[in-house]
């Protein structure tokens, strides 16, 4: 009976700590993705949205989001994208991890950045507040129900479209942006991003690997991975940059140390937890029980 007394030891011990271990309910996961190509009114027809935005759904399905729709969205309108983009916020749970794609183009100014519908005739930046949809409104709207989640926003976006009164190229940061908030911008501000010689636009072609390779990464891990390789592509003609708010460790996918540290807590706490009753039973063992506790073994040898 003794030897079987340490077996349950520590199979009560394991029970009771991977019990107690806190295993907090993943948030859900929820994506807009987003591929605008065909600018056939403005001339400024790109090659890869659209293979941008079919290769960024089908990764992020893989790695646990719910596609708006069930699939990317293409050639979006000023009027399509708006009612989009409020539709996929009235989706998305009181907290939750919402992802926002946008491959396409985008225009920068002082005050504000704008992704550009394919219906939008411009020539002046002043006409980009009512013929554009800015970058300000996309996270207002997704603020309107996720305030207590994460908004995370990508975009393959700073084109050069030359417009009369742009001061200069590509985006720029937002600063100051709401807290749990991260915004990937595929160049530095006053840099472009290209539109790549293959299937993929260069940033989102670093994007889909780190996606692919480093899903359980924190958010800022992951965007450093894809900067590098984007810099490295491009021989530093592109430099990817970040409104970053997200002071907490989140992950597009399962955190990968944070599920391994769980099960190291879980063995170390049952080991703790075995020696302090193996402690116990050795106290009852040395005097402290009844009689029927106890036993001896006598080595005396038998008398002749």
């Amino acid at each position: 009976m003794r030897k079987v007394l340490p077996f349950l030891r520590w199979f009560f011990a394991i029970c009771l700590i991977c019990v107690s271990v806190p295993v907090y309910a993943e948030l859900e996961k929820h994506a807009l993705v987003i591929g605008n190509s065909a600018y056939r009114d403005s001339g400024w027809i790109l090659n890869n949205p659209r293979n941008d935005a079919q290769d960024i759904a089908a990764v992020l399905k893989d790695i646990g989001f719910a596609v708006h729709n069930g699939l990317p969205l293409f050639d979006l309108t000023h009027e399509r994208f708006k009612a989009e983009l409020q539709a996929f916020s009235n989706e998305l749970p009181e907290e939750s991890i919402a992802v926002v794609y946008f491959a396409g183009h985008g225009i920068g100014t002082y005050r504000e950045n704008y992704l550009i519908p394919v219906n939008a005739q411009l020539t002046h930046v002043n006409e980009l507040p009512s013929k554009a949809v800015g970058l300000r409104d996309v996270l207002a709207t997704l603020l309107s129900k996720n305030s207590k989640g994460f908004n995370i926003i990508f975009l393959d976006a700073c084109r050069d479209t030359p417009l009369e009164g742009k001061p200069f190229n590509g985006l720029l940061k937002l600063n100051p942006v709401a807290n749990r908030t991260f915004i990937g911008y595929a160049s530095n501000e006053g840099e472009t991003a290209s539109d790549g010689v293959g299937r993929n636009g260069v940033f989102t072609s670093a994007l889909l690997n780190a996606l692919r390779e480093y899903p359980g990464e924190a958010i800022d891990v992951l965007f450093r991975k894809i900067s590098g390789k984007v810099k490295t592509n491009t021989a530093n003609q592109q430099n990817p940059i970040a409104d970053n708010t997200i002071s907490e460790k989140m992950c597009l996918a399962q955190c990968e140390t944070q599920s391994q540290n769980r099960w190291w807590y879980a063995v170390l706490g049952a080991a703790l937890v075995a020696i302090l009753l193996g402690q116990s039973d050795d106290s009852v063992s040395s005097g402290e029980g009844g009689d029927e506790d106890r036993f001896t073994i006598n080595l005396t040898p038998p008398a002749q």
